[in-house]
């Protein structure tokens, strides 16, 4: 095993969200999301459905939106806790 090289992490399934009061609690895909701004050709408040997470070789999250990779930071994730 190489130990220089930086391994691609695929979570694929969850992610770990913490609330303002600190609570943590697992979301499993698929989960919702909405863009916060236009991206693409998809305009903004568009309600999405995330199939898969990952991250990429500066750990960065990545979600898989129809198919397609979408840095995390374009939605905000709908849920309650």
């Amino acid at each position: 095993m190489d130990f220089n090289k930086k391994p691609l992490f695929n979570y694929a399934c969850s992610i770990l969200v913490v609330n303002k009061k600190g609570e943590l609690k697992s979301l499993f895909c698929p989960f919702g999301v909405i863009t916060i701004a236009k991206l693409d050709d998809i305009p903004p408040d568009t309600r999405m459905i995330v199939e898969e997470v990952n991250t990429n070789l500066q750990d960065i999250i990545i979600y898989v939106i129809n198919g397609k990779p979408y840095f995390h930071w374009h939605f905000q994730i709908l849920m309650q806790f």
